[in-house]
């Protein structure tokens, strides 16, 4: 979604694929107990849960 929405320019429709992902029962980032796990598996090494809220933010 927020490739959609940062690198597409696809705003609406990144919006759109958010709220379909909440409605049909997708985690927020208030479901994260906050333990690191998917830090350390990222291969990628990013910070997933910031980055989990700063896109929440966006598409609210």
């Amino acid at each position: 979604m927020f490739t959609y929405h940062n690198v597409y320019d696809l705003k609406d429709h990144a919006k759109w694929m958010f709220k379909d992902y909440v409605e049909k029962g997708g985690k927020l980032s208030s479901s994260c107990m906050n333990c690191g796990m998917c830090e350390r598996k990222c291969p990628q090494h990013l910070q997933v849960r910031e980055e989990l809220k700063k896109v929440e933010a966006i598409f609210k």
